[in-house]
């Protein structure tokens, strides 16, 4: 009969485990019993601390540079709901985190503190920071050098000199990079294990078709047993929101409130804002309350996030328990009602300014980035049977047998270029097909420059002859 050896136990530097414990543990894995007999008193030796939440590392460590809204330090009474949500980031079943909310509601700042805690005490995991444009990767890669030179233990790690450069740097001897979400090369050169995708529905649908940034920067992860992709996004259409998808992939937990009248647990949203036939102001779905500014001040550090399911018709209905269906990936809403820089008078004018103008634009907006609500479109729509009739069997990005020339039409409009490409053929016939976003200040020429590298894709053996911009919108 032979022997049975004892299994080995393979074991990795970490944060707080001395290089003697490591050897010692070695050799107790050598020879020792099988790893479920070791002491507890070992067992605490060789395991590895487990990793603090990033808000808590923030709240020592982290200081906002000047020329910020809030220089000095990190305070995360501010913005408590992301309590939760980097608590949800150290669990090991956790692959996947998906943050829903307004502008201006700390979610860059929230993924910086992911980053940073972790290049700080470790384990140390080359990360990848993705953001809409070139000139938002530049500016982004400014606020980091700016923010980890306030951190001296961050910023002794940092390699400097010829090595480092703003936007890919080793910290520690890990990479730490802040990429275009529109670079195919930057997308598949490195791998990373950790994801940090911010404002994701400003994203290219598809880049030089190989798909979405997202997909392809959670390729580069798949050389990594534990890995994190966190997605955040400011909400916008309905229905074609990619932050929308993801968030309906995950728990659908929305941060809550409990009214102060009649102890009601609510999704704080803004049809709950009135003021037709009563004072303006925001109301308790079931026991009409009108809320303070104080009111909602105290529910925005009382808020609970809850699992919500979604109907047949699209609504969101919270689950009978707070038990997680599952927790790989964990979704997130917050609505723009918890705000830190708004009180909840001014949020209530704004949205009823934004409808008396009866802009759409403008309400869109006000819902969108204030509110952090996904802007629902209306008016007449034709039949989907119908439409489903007249669908061609070619792809997108593909040409149909008969096209035989291409145009490009872009609408420019405050913060982006939308552009769309048709074919046309014989007996007046056309097809869509190609068409996308590019996010940037038409003001500037980062994004005209974006625009003329898709005015010079060629499709198959077609080329873009002719483009047309509209110049309706007047940045002054």
């Amino acid at each position: 009969m032979h022997s049975q050896a004892a299994p080995t136990l393979t074991l990795t530097p970490s944060a707080g485990l001395s290089a003697r414990s490591l050897l010692h543990a070695e050799i107790l894995s050598t020879h020792c019993a099988p790893w479920s007999k070791l002491s507890p008193k070992i067992l605490r030796l060789i395991t590895p601390p487990p990793r603090t939440a990033s808000w808590r590392w923030a709240e020592r460590k982290r200081k906002l540079p000047e020329g910020t809204a809030e220089a000095g330090r990190w305070r995360q009474t501010r913005a408590p709901y992301f309590i939760p949500i980097s608590e949800a980031a150290q669990d090991p079943d956790t692959r996947e985190i998906t943050v829903i909310c307004g502008a201006q509601m700390s979610k860059t700042e929230y993924l910086f503190n992911e980053a940073f805690s972790r290049f700080d005490e470790g384990p140390r995991q080359p990360t990848l920071l993705l953001v809409p444009t070139r000139d938002l990767a530049k500016r982004i890669a400014d606020r980091i050098d700016a923010s980890i030179r306030l951190i001296p233990s961050l910023w002794e790690l940092t390699e400097k000199g010829r090595r480092a450069s703003l936007r890919q740097r080793l910290i520690g001897g890990v990479r730490f990079a802040v990429t275009y979400a529109g670079s195919k090369s930057e997308l598949a050169s490195d791998p990373y294990a950790v994801v940090l995708a911010d404002e994701i529905d400003k994203y290219l649908e598809d880049v030089d078709g190989e798909g979405d940034a997202v997909t392809l920067a959670r390729g580069r992860t798949k050389t990594f047993r534990r890995w994190l992709l966190v997605r955040t996004t400011t909400p916008t259409i309905e229905g074609t929101s990619p932050g929308e998808k993801a968030f309906q992939e995950g728990t659908m937990e929305i941060y809550r409130w409990q009214c102060p009248s009649c102890s009601e647990w609510f999704n704080p949203e803004p049809h709950l804002v009135r003021w037709k036939g009563v004072d303006l102001g925001f109301y308790c779905p079931a026991c009409a309350h009108r809320f303070s500014d104080s009111d909602a001040v105290r529910c925005r550090h009382a808020g609970r996030f809850h699992p919500h399911a979604l109907t047949d018709s699209g609504e969101y209905v919270p689950r009978e328990t707070p038990d997680l269906p599952s927790r790989r990936h964990r979704s997130f809403w917050v609505s723009g009602a918890n705000t830190w820089a708004l009180t909840l008078t001014e949020l209530c004018e704004r949205l009823r300014a934004a409808y008396q103008s009866g802009d759409p634009e403008r309400i869109q907006a006000e819902l969108n980035t204030t509110w952090g609500a996904w802007w629902k479109t209306s008016g007449e729509r034709p039949d989907w049977e119908a439409v489903r009739e007249r669908a061609g069997s070619y792809k997108r990005g593909e040409i149909p047998e008969h096209c035989r020339g291409l145009t490009m039409g872009v609408d420019v409009q405050q913060d982006r270029l939308e552009w769309i490409v048709m074919g046309f053929g014989p007996n007046f016939r056309k097809w869509v097909i190609d068409w996308g976003t590019l996010w940037g200040d038409p003001r500037q020429g980062d994004v005209w420059t974006e625009l003329g590298a898709m005015q010079g894709k060629r499709y198959r053996n077609l080329a873009v002859t002719r483009c047309f911009i509209d110049s309706g919108y007047n940045p002054g």
